[in-house]
């Protein structure tokens, strides 16, 4: 069962943002604030919330103008744009490389695509400036001109956290990366940051449905055209960063040439995802990644070390089973990480999984879903407290539910704090209010 430590109700006084619902979308806590967590709100907020004496309350940093040209969305689709990422950097404890003495928050937002003119350039080890927003291409190799959206990673200066405002000022925030996206879901937005500094960033594979866009898994004859079961899709195309997990080295904003951008460039990790909405660095330095489904599935992979590439498989599989032929049959000699943890759909049972939290002292991993309903899974190597293997994690491992949260909460992000405790950002669909959980999630009887 789940049981709740405590419960914190917040009536965020926030109306919509170009259609943005203000929903809780991350909470985080860094390593120099242990007494509160940040919440991200999609409209655009960070709000620290006081988790000691009386429960207050306040905003941090405002980036809610950015999406006032969003274009609104058509009738019936869900709004998955807006403030959709946040973590902090790590402490800097031995002068590692990848560290930096200035604390950072990461946000990830996903902003109209005229802002990707906006962007500045770095410069190459010739001097040469490179576009640091990674360009969509058409199967034909032309340029997309008319993106739906661009997703961007943004640096800010945690010193000044509630100290400036607005905080727009070069020297206080930086937008390090943007990718364009052709469709406006399926952004992705988990951030994490290693033990070595570096910042993971998990992408979506650019929206629509069954990963839509991208070139050919096989040649197609000349005398007919392309069907959508021959698309290899962006998730598996090496050309684009979407559907795939970014490592950013030395990813601090201290680390940062505010006039160049970024040191060193960003490299692709991992590939083969859908929509890595919640991700995760175990005890041991795998990697969780709570990837949400298509039609049936839903899934948590798992990387044996973070470090290392895996290909997690979609959209030849939609967690373990296959969904497009054509692709697997492209990816026949690969080794795939398929997921050790899977959630079926049926009859409307679970929902999009939308947290996924390690908890090491009980050797397991829990899944939330949007419906609220916690899963849980006992992984071997966090049981016998060593590193995963490959074998490891070619494996499905047995799903057990445990209790739900009261039917009328939405669950959109979980994470854990600094104590161990489980925290849980929720919606109440009756008045759409939001409220955080902290859980003691509780073994099923």
């Amino acid at each position: 069962m789940a049981a709740f430590d405590e419960i914190i109700n917040f009536p965020f006084d926030e109306s919509k943002v170009a259609g943005i619902l203000p929903v809780i979308t991350r909470i985080a806590q860094p390593y120099w604030d242990t007494d509160a967590v940040y919440v991200a709100m999609q409209t655009g907020r960070v709000y620290r919330v006081s988790l000691q004496g009386r429960r207050r309350w306040v905003i941090v940093y405002d980036c809610s103008a950015d999406f006032a040209e969003l274009p609104p969305l058509a009738n019936g689709k869900s709004e998955e744009r807006g403030l959709i990422g946040l973590c902090f950097s790590k402490r800097d404890g031995t002068r590692q490389l990848g560290y930096s003495a200035k604390p950072t928050m990461y946000l990830c937002l996903t902003l109209p695509a005229s802002a990707a003119r906006t962007m500045r350039t770095w410069l190459n080890d010739d001097g040469q400036p490179l576009n640091r927003v990674s360009r969509l291409r058409r199967a034909n190799g032309t340029f997309y001109e008319r993106p739906a959206c661009v997703t961007v990673v943004r640096a800010v200066d945690a010193h000044l956290l509630g100290k400036t405002s607005p905080l727009t000022l070069h020297h206080v925030q930086y937008d390090m990366l943007g990718v364009e996206q052709p469709e406006t879901n399926h952004n992705g937005g988990a951030l994490v940051v290693t033990s070595n500094g570096t910042l993971l960033w998990a992408l979506g594979d650019g929206g629509g449905a069954g990963d839509e866009h991208g070139r050919e898994a096989a040649q197609p004859q000349p005398t007919r055209r392309r069907r959508y079961d021959e698309l290899l899709g962006f998730a598996q195309d090496e050309s684009t960063w979407l559907g795939k997990i970014i490592a950013m080295p030395a990813a601090t904003y201290g680390d940062l040439d505010t006039r160049n951008g970024l040191q060193r460039r960003p490299e692709t990790l991992h590939r083969g995802l859908r929509n890595p909405w919640s991700m995760q660095i175990g005890p041991h330095g795998e990697l969780y990644v709570g990837d949400v489904g298509q039609d049936r599935y839903e899934a948590v992979k798992v990387a044996p070390r973070w470090q290392e590439p895996q290909n997690f498989g979609w959209r030849a599989y939609e967690a373990r089973h296959k969904y497009s032929f054509t692709v697997a049959e492209h990816l026949a000699t690969e080794r795939l990480s398929l997921g050790v943890l899977e959630l079926e759909h049926e009859n409307n049972r679970v929902a999009a999984i939308t947290g996924c939290v390690v908890d090491p002292p009980r050797g397991r991993v829990l899944a939330f879903d949007l419906n609220g309903t916690v899963f849980e899974a006992t992984m071997p190597w966090l049981v016998r407290s060593r590193s995963a293997t490959d074998r490891d994690v070619e494996d499905a491992y047995q799903v057990r539910e445990l209790s739900a949260l009261d039917e009328r909460w939405q669950v959109h992000t979980a994470g854990s704090l600094r104590d161990g405790r489980i925290i849980v950002g929720a919606v109440d669909r009756q008045t759409e209010t939001n409220a955080i959980f902290a859980l003691v999630v509780r073994r099923a009887m």
